[in-house]
């Protein structure tokens, strides 16, 4: 939160005369401001989410990296072995989180607490880390896989963690994020501040305006069919559907 500040403070110091420069300074002050939204509601303190919590993050992060030459590869092994203190720096905040009573919800620590094992190979089929190592040239399959076994470890532990203990202690947080959060999280994945009820009743009008039109083809591709009955029709007797 801090360096956010600080590359605000320094933002607000630099020239935008060039319109590509003013594009930029608007896009970083919204994500910093959008960092320091995070960090003011506590968010920092339950990033679970199978889709965008912070297991989410660091497994892409390796998805994300170069693997072109040995040197990438050794970038890849390194980052594999410093993987338990990212996952224990992410415990951390977890049991912050628990202590000042900021939790994501039980379904969320589950879900996680799944994907973590599943990563790990326990659930069947090859853990995620040696499938990883399997992408190595074969001389450097070695250096890679040397960090593994605690990786998988870290992976275990932090989901029966948050099976026993997080779920636990979040098992009276509602499911539902609530307005206040889904305003936040709408702004970091749009880009811009959302009036939640202008956005919902836009919503719900624009899906029966589809579902309308749905109908209509519907009955164009089979006379008096249902959308499904339609569908159902096309898998039998056509691939596709031109228009």
């Amino acid at each position: 939160a801090e360096l956010a500040r600080r590359a605000l403070r320094e933002l607000a110091t630099l020239d935008d005369d060039d319109p590509v420069d003013r594009r930029c300074r608007g896009l970083m002050e919204d994500r910093l401001g959008l960092v320091l939204s995070r960090f003011g509601a506590g968010e920092h303190l339950r990033p679970l989410s199978v889709l965008a919590g912070a297991p989410a993050e660091i497994q892409g992060a390796f998805e994300l990296m170069a693997t072109d030459s040995d040197d990438d590869w050794a970038n890849v092994a390194a980052r594999v072995s410093a993987l338990p203190g990212a996952l224990s720096s992410l415990r951390a905040s977890l049991e912050e989180g628990i202590r000042s009573g900021v939790l994501a919800a039980p379904r969320q620590a589950l879900s996680t607490a799944h994907q973590l094992s599943t990563w790990a190979g326990r659930h069947g089929g090859v853990p995620y880390f040696a499938s990883l190592a399997a992408r190595a040239p074969e001389r450097l399959r070695t250096r890679v896989g040397a960090g593994i076994p605690a990786a998988n470890d870290a992976l275990a532990d932090l989901a029966d963690w948050l099976t026993a203990t997080y779920a636990t202690a979040a098992a009276t947080v509602p499911d539902a994020v609530g307005r206040d959060r889904y305003i936040v999280s709408a702004r970091q994945f749009l880009g811009g501040d959302l009036n939640p009820d202008e956005a919902y009743a836009w919503g719900w009008a624009e899906l029966e305006r589809i579902e309308t039109e749905m109908r209509r083809l519907a009955g164009e591709i089979t006379p008096g069919a249902s959308i499904d009955g339609a569908m159902e029709w096309l898998d039998a007797h056509g691939e596709a559907a031109e228009g």
